[in-house]
């Protein structure tokens, strides 16, 4: 097959330079690559900047524009230009020649990516998974780049797409539900379920409820026959079986939870489980995930047929920015690339496992979004134990963790087990546990997610105490509420590179608040 149709592309660019009505046809449809001849690229480069400016086009305005832009030459000169303007009659046919163009460019761009995939898959040193995620990346490309359909309709058009809409909802409707159920009879009344091509929030304060509300949806809908995608960034998948086995039997949550289960329960489990695991769920509980990956996953599952709904819990914890790959880097968990990283002025590299482990058991605290609590140990007693470690009493070391539980507003939780608290919960547990102790660096990732303004205020409060006692804090977060309250010294992130770093000074602070206003 011929990947290319430089005569055609002479045509488009002529009918540009010589007819003003021709360009509005292509530039929504074409851009300079989608071009083979690196000549064109250039002109058209040029000619769809003119037309964004508003500047008339014709062969001097567009020689001009290339001789300010310093690629006359590379372009070919002016008399290639005069050339082009003379290879066509007129615009009559620069839509059908601009659809051939734009799918010899995808031609190209495919064999070009199915190559490299086909090199990456063959090559043991890479990653499979990643070659896998490449692929749907590649697809969902060409995919995206091939929709340049006319989304344009007419009136008749229109009701006639409206009323058999209408017809499908008829013909799907139980009582009154044309969704997916929520098992809500009240919310279903008003929305008539889940509806196809929805994005819902369940926006609240923390330990509200937030998770127990989502699982019910997934387990309502799957009872319903639908299959539900969950993408767990905050609990581990068996603390959620916990709650759906919990929420769809009898049994005492308090004696489950504690290993207490009398023979009665541990029967009514058993059918229970049964039960849910024939419900089409599938649970993702990878805590660091991107929407790069969910997508890529719940392309897949859907291919399958096994994804009609997403529930991912939570959002915010979600980035792909790159900000974990620089943690897992300070936290001597990864290697670097490029640069150099001083610890205490040691170089970090090509450290022995054992080396690396000691340096971050005596030097560095960490805070992860997954927050890794002793499961069977209570609030107070996590928050303690580096104090433990530390040789602190028992007397004063309980004394001090409910002190450090105050300052990040669960005192009252102090007897609580982690399995009984919600993630925002879990997460000041960690912050304590981490105020309490006696690192050099602390390594904070979202410290301030899941909670609200007033416990976040309190939490900064307490990290700028903390540094003013020696410490170097290291935070990742999305907050630039936090970023005013502690930072010194910051840098932005954005598709794993570092745009800009610098001291919060006020030019900073307000190009901080340029780009949060823009999100």
């Amino acid at each position: 097959m011929n990947q290319q149709a430089t005569e055609l592309e002479e045509a488009i660019i002529g009918a540009c330079l010589i007819e003003q009505e021709a360009l509005p046809l292509v530039a929504d449809k074409l851009r300079p690559e989608m071009f083979y001849d690196n000549r064109h690229q250039l002109i058209f480069a040029c000619l769809t900047a003119m037309y964004q400016a508003g500047k008339k086009i014709d062969i001097l305005t567009v020689k001009e524009e290339l001789v300010h832009r310093g690629n006359l030459e590379e372009a070919g000169g002016a008399f290639a230009i005069a050339q082009l303007s003379s290879k066509v009659a007129s615009s009559a046919h620069i839509e059908y020649h601009a659809q051939i163009v734009h799918q010899k460019y995808l031609a190209r761009e495919a064999v070009l990516g199915f190559n490299k995939l086909l090199a990456c898959a063959m090559d043991e040193t890479m990653d499979i998974g990643d070659t896998l995620i490449d692929a749907h990346n590649l697809l969902d490309r060409l995919e995206g780049e091939s929709g340049h359909q006319d989304h344009m309709r007419d009136m008749e058009t229109l009701m006639a797409d409206a009323l058999k809409e209408a017809e499908d909802r008829i013909a799907k409707s139980v009582n009154g539900v044309t969704g997916i159920p929520t098992g809500l009879n009240e919310l279903d009344k008003k929305t008539g379920g889940l509806q196809d091509g929805e994005m819902v929030v369940i926006a609240a304060r923390p330990s509200v409820g937030k998770t127990a509300f989502a699982l019910h949806l997934a387990r309502s809908a799957a009872s319903a026959g639908k299959a539900v995608a969950v993408y767990s960034l905050e609990m581990e998948g068996e603390r959620l079986a916990d709650r759906w086995l919990l929420a769809a039997s009898n049994i005492n949550p308090y004696r489950w939870r504690n290993g207490l289960a009398n023979p009665q329960e541990v029967a009514e489990a058993h059918t229970t489980s049964g039960e849910l695991s024939q419900l089409p769920i599938y649970v993702d509980d990878n805590s660091s995930v991107s929407m790069e990956h969910v997508r890529s996953s719940a392309r897949l599952l859907k291919s399958r047929k096994q994804c009609d709904m997403v529930i991912i819990d939570y959002l915010q914890l979600m980035s792909g920015s790159g900000k974990s790959t620089l943690l897992n880097i300070l936290g001597i968990l990864d290697t670097y690339d490029t640069g150099t990283y001083l610890l205490n002025g040691q170089l970090i590299q090509n450290l022995s496992e054992s080396r690396a482990a000691e340096l971050r058991n005596r030097m560095i605290g960490f805070i992860f979004q997954s927050f890794n609590l002793i499961s069977f140990k209570n609030a107070v007693e996590n928050v303690a134990l580096p104090l433990y470690y530390q040789g602190v009493s028992r007397k004063k070391r309980n004394a001090m963790a409910l002190e450090y539980l105050d300052m990040v507003g669960l005192k009252d939780w102090a007897d609580h087990m982690p399995n009984e608290m919600s993630g925002g919960q879990k997460q000041r547990v960690a912050i304590g546990s981490a105020i309490a102790s006696d690192k050099e660096v602390l390594v904070f990732d979202e410290p301030t997610s899941g909670l609200d303004y007033h416990h976040m205020i309190e939490v900064a409060t307490n990290l700028i105490a903390l540094s003013k006692m020696g410490k170097t804090l290291f935070i990742i977060t999305h907050d630039p509420e936090l970023i005013a309250q502690c930072c010194n010294y910051f840098m932005f992130i954005e598709h794993g590179k570092i745009k800009w770093s610098g001291g919060w000074t006020a030019d900073n602070r307000q190009r901080l608040h340029n780009f949060f206003s823009t999100i």
